[in-house]
């Protein structure tokens, strides 16, 4: 059976014109007995996802072209589903127009667990096909057959044994501010607000038994950082901000440098000409920023790195977006949670 589909030439889109455009419309003629449905060549049957080697290209999902009977290039998508589901239950891992797709151990361990809502520990089954489409032609999909693979999520959760003490923590009076997880092995970040004169040392299980200072710490324009001794001495700091602490325990050093995650705009007590107010906290149980109780005007705001328009985050409806529209609030005091891996945020009145 043939399908047409008109589409009108370039010339006429966008053109107001006393002319009639239909000489240059087109038919594309399509034969559905010419459809090649995409054949998928993977022939992984078992990922290893673990946080030594999250960085590192966890599946390379490949497949055949699907055909058409014409010349445009089909737009493809990668279905995954739990083995027990159907595909109507499936999430779309990507979008694309090429006939392959590499994906690393963090983004789909994050996708296994938030999006298809897997445990972590737990070995599971995973169905997959590769739908392509026309895109704007509006032609049906075509299907590839299905393949499975197994794996077993790693946890999300961050936490480390390790944290900071000092004079910012009573010296052990108050919780110790605490170290998370990054995507290398044994390099730890911790998110905290310094003022010039501190002192700081880092320790494991908020014990003395395991703790690292510093001999010779050097500034630099966004911070400071040095060589790390077991047991050496405190840490002075010698500039104020709020900073993200890294140490790597690879080669025993730090680095601590300016960064924060803030509220900018109308609706925040400093306006759009900022400074940034109500700097968000990091949860690396959860992986996401908050703030608690943050009294807002009615008005508009975003979310902003470091006092700077460098990299902002707007949006509608809770959809996080770079650089997208101003955030509308009513005044009151709300409870933020942003979400830069799920690209999602929540403003939701404090109880």
């Amino acid at each position: 059976m043939n399908k047409f589909i008109k589409y009108m030439a370039a010339a006429c889109l966008g053109i107001v014109s006393l002319t009639s455009c239909s000489e240059d419309d087109e038919n594309v003629i399509l034969n559905d007995g010419d459809f090649v449905a995409p054949t998928i060549n993977t022939t992984t049957n078992a990922v290893e996802l673990s946080e030594e080697t999250q960085t590192e290209t966890a599946i390379t999902f490949e497949w055949a072209a699907a055909s058409y009977g014409i010349s445009t290039i089909p737009k493809y998508e990668i279905e995954l589903a739990k083995a027990e589901d159907t595909f109507d239950q499936a999430k779309v891992l990507t979008s694309t127009t090429e006939t392959s797709y590499a994906i690393n151990g963090t983004d789909l361990n994050v996708f296994l667990v938030d999006q298809l809502g897997l445990s972590a520990g737990t070995e599971a089954t995973i169905q997959y096909r590769i739908v392509s489409s026309l895109g704007t032609f509006g032609t049906e999909k075509l299907y590839s057959e299905t393949k499975t693979f197994t794996a077993t999520p790693f946890t999300t959760d961050l936490s480390t044994p390790w944290g900071v003490v000092g004079s910012i923590t009573g010296w052990g009076s108050s919780a110790d501010v605490p170290f998370w997880k990054t995507t290398t092995p044994n390099a730890l970040v911790a998110y905290t607000s310094l003022a010039v004169g501190d002192e700081i040392k880092f320790r494991k299980d908020s014990d003395w038994a395991e703790n690292f200072g510093s001999e010779n710490v050097t500034t630099n324009a966004n911070g400071f950082g040095g060589s790390l001794a077991s047991g050496g001495s405190n840490i002075v700091v010698p500039t104020a901000g709020n900073f993200k602490i890294t140490m790597d325990l690879n080669n025993n050093t730090f680095v601590a440098e300016k960064f924060q995650w803030g509220l900018v705009g109308s609706a925040t007590p400093n306006g759009w000409d900022g400074p940034d107010a109500q700097v968000l906290s990091f949860d690396g149980i959860n992986e996401v920023w908050y703030a608690n109780g943050i009294v807002l005007n009615a008005g508009e705001l975003k979310i902003r790195k470091n006092n700077a328009w460098d990299e902002n985050f707007g949006g509608a409806n809770g959809n996080l977006v770079a650089g997208g529209d101003n955030i509308t609030v009513a005044a009151g005091t709300y409870n933020i949670v942003v979400d830069f891996n799920n690209l999602t945020y929540s403003i939701t009145p404090a109880q």
